[in-house]
């Protein structure tokens, strides 16, 4: 919100007189109480010759420091404190705030510096730009260090002295400048502050598409996971165990609506040419129209296996749990798996008690089916082996969860799952595999999917 009238104290007009930061301040210039020197009538012309000098100081070394005093600049993971004669203003201190690299989301951009590509770490907060020692010494250990008396400080207030600064020549684009870079020791990305910012202007639409290009690279990269073939868990199978003295039950099949026989018949050699069925002895079918016409066959197991089935018992996720785990993330993918019991094949002696009694005949399944009792117990337990080792991936039966506290990190993690999928179709090697021999085919439906958005509903 802006003020009818600039604060009569620093200049600024988002706030009162009353309201400002700097009322109780002194002036640097006049020393009288309850402004800045900015706004000081004593230091017009004293201002614009000292902030003239400020401009011309992209590069100071021990000789710029007189008698000024030290001005705080944010700078991505660290602080500048460049030689200044003015007062430090409020926007300075915001910037400070929102200095803490965690909270915020990475945007890179390419430039050649010294003819060479270099990745850095776009942020509009930092003063200056800079690298650590260990890139300087890797690709620029060509040029000369100068000494510079700038101190820089890390988001905590650590103060840092930088090794030295030097000059490159950089290039983005069409556009070319010899601009300032400060070498830093640490564990530092390379960054690209506002400085460089000024000197070289960047298309902030082609950055946009970029980021979202990071995202459309990894689809592509995993095309054969968005197959409409039923995918299939390779070595995990589930195991059906029935009662002690149970006795075998066998049911005529049950008349089917004259309108959904086209459709049960229909289903019914779809499931048979996915080896999902294949005949011999009884449940009675209970057809099931979805939301978009189509018929989903099961079987009554409610009454048949279900009365005499040992179920297994394995916890679910809590929603509380989930939610909990998945904080601090910043961006998230919700990844909802295509008919999820059936890409779990069933161990050949439990085929016998999932025999369904249809219009066509009897069959078996060779495949986990909806309607089992122990089904999502079995289901869930196979996923958090597929899962297992995966960081910031969650899942709670048929959806998976997949977020990362950075872009980058988001993307990482959305890759590492893809590459578990692939290791079922053969695709990597033994070498590459993230989760073990065991061998995951899950297949995912790209249109049941929620890529990359700041806020999912689940």
């Amino acid at each position: 919100l802006k003020t009818a009238n600039k604060c009569k104290r620093c200049g600024k007009d988002n706030h009162s007189d009353d309201d400002c930061w700097f009322k109780d301040k002194n002036c640097n210039t006049c020393g009288g109480k309850g402004h800045i020197s900015r706004v000081c009538r004593k230091s017009n012309n004293d201002r614009k010759t000292k902030s003239g000098n400020r401009a011309k100081a992209a590069r100071p070394t021990k000789q710029t420091k007189q008698n000024g005093y030290v001005k705080k600049g944010s700078v991505h993971h660290l602080d500048a404190d460049a030689v200044s004669s003015g007062d430090e203003t409020d926007s300075d201190l915001a910037l400070y705030k929102l200095s803490q690299p965690e909270e915020k989301s990475s945007i890179l951009v390419n430039p050649e510096v010294e003819g060479l590509p270099l990745e850095m770490e776009l942020d509009t907060g930092a003063a200056v730009s800079s690298i650590s020692a260990e890139t300087y010494d890797r690709i620029l250990k060509h040029l000369p260090i100068c000494s510079t008396d700038i101190v820089l400080r890390t988001y905590t207030g650590q103060a840092l002295r930088p090794e030295g600064v030097i000059d490159v020549h950089v290039k983005m684009g069409k556009q070319t400048a010899v601009l300032t870079l400060y070498v830093v020791q640490g564990d530092y990305p390379p960054l690209y502050g506002r400085e460089w910012l000024r000197q070289i202007k960047l298309n902030w639409k082609e950055i946009k598409t970029a980021k979202l290009k990071t995202l459309e690279a990894v689809l592509q990269k995993h095309t054969t996971i968005f197959s409409k073939q039923l995918g299939e868990m390779k070595t995990i199978k589930a195991k059906i165990m029935l009662k002690p003295e149970h006795k075998p039950k066998f049911c005529q099949p049950r008349v089917v609506l004259y309108a959904l026989c086209p459709k049960v018949e229909a289903e019914m050699n779809r499931l048979i040419e996915m080896e999902v069925l294949y005949s011999e002895w009884a449940t009675p079918i209970v057809p099931v129209v979805k939301k978009n016409g189509e018929v989903r066959i099961g079987g009554d197991f409610k009454m048949m296996i279900n009365p005499i089935l040992h179920i297994e018992h394995y916890p679910l996720p809590r929603i509380e749990d989930l939610f909990a785990s998945l904080a601090g993330g910043q961006r998230f993918s919700k990844l909802d798996l295509s008919h999820a019991y059936l890409q779990m094949r069933v161990e050949e002696e439990s085929t016998k008690f999932l025999t369904i009694s249809t219009q066509k005949g009897l069959f078996q399944y060779t495949r986990l089916p909806f309607g089992i009792a122990s089904a999502p117990a079995i289901f869930q337990r196979a996923m958090d082996q597929v899962l297992l080792g995966l960081l910031n991936v969650h899942c709670y039966l048929d959806d998976i969860l997949v977020t990362g506290r950075t872009e980058a990190e988001h993307m990482e993690n959305l890759d590492a799952y893809f590459l578990n999928c692939l290791e079922a179709r053969g695709s990597l090697p033994s070498t590459s595999r993230r989760g073990g021999d065991w061998g995951c085919g899950i297949a995912i439906p790209h249109s049941a999917c929620r890529w990359h958005h700041h806020v999912i509903n689940y």
